[in-house]
């Protein structure tokens, strides 16, 4: 039965994977009671859209949650201009481990797309000006006082929730855990390896990016217009 489960899928050509990682100890193991809040590290991969200006860089994520011993629940983010590229179910989903085997999950729940309003920006540069590191450096931009080249940006996240059960999911000697992610030629990978300390290494994100203040998108500096939730609600 757990052989069937552990399906194999083909391996695409050409694909462009980005990948997030984290160094964890396994959430199971470092529960200290039945009530504990048992979840991963968040993870992020973050990339720039040529349809938007350099100040903004989308933030996709991924982060899961100890339902049992043999059942995990993913939260994932997915974002885009078009809300079309933004929507889960467009997404192939699966696990893999530190064997290779791949396991898909069994449902995909809660599917909902944010509209995600952007309307700042970064003040224009001069020679000799230092770097503008963090808000309020930033500059807001409100739709009627827009100047020419200065517009307020909508963009879509895609959240869905994942379930996976296996037997094994958590066991003592599991090392790793990944995340696939892939619609067309790009993959996001966001992988936690199970040991002592804790490491994040999200993808995208530069010490430039932090000091230029670079705005990442959904983040506290964007806002939230509106949720559909596939179901209608």
């Amino acid at each position: 039965m757990r052989a069937a489960l552990w399906a194999l899928l083909a391996v695409g050509c050409g694909v462009q994977t980005r990948e997030a990682r984290a160094l964890q100890p396994n959430p199971l193991l470092a529960t200290r009671s039945p009530d504990d809040l048992t979840v991963s590290e968040k993870l992020f991969i973050y990339q720039r859209d040529q349809n938007l200006p350099r100040d903004y860089q989308f933030r996709n994520w991924a982060q899961f949650a100890v339902v049992s011993r043999d059942r995990l629940r993913f939260h994932v983010g997915i974002v885009r201009v078009e809300e079309s590229d933004a929507d889960t179910q467009d997404w192939e989903v699966w696990l893999e481990d530190e064997h290779g085997r791949k396991l898909m999950p069994e449902g995909r729940e809660v599917p909902r797309i944010n509209r995600v309003v952007l309307g700042w920006k970064l003040y224009p540069y001069r020679p000799g000006d230092p770097w503008c590191r963090k808000p309020p450096c930033l500059q807001r931009v409100e739709p009627g006082n827009a100047h020419p080249g200065e517009i307020v940006h909508d963009v879509y996240e895609g959240q869905a929730d994942y379930m996976f059960h296996d037997p094994t999911l958590l066991a003592r000697d599991r090392e790793r855990l990944s995340l696939v992610l892939r619609r067309g030629g790009v993959e996001y990978r966001y992988s936690w390896t199970f040991g002592d300390g804790t490491e994040v290494h999200h993808y995208g994100r530069t010490a430039v990016d932090d000091e230029l203040g670079t705005i990442a998108v959904p983040g506290p500096y964007t806002e939230l217009a509106g949720t559909i939730y596939e179901d209608g609600r």
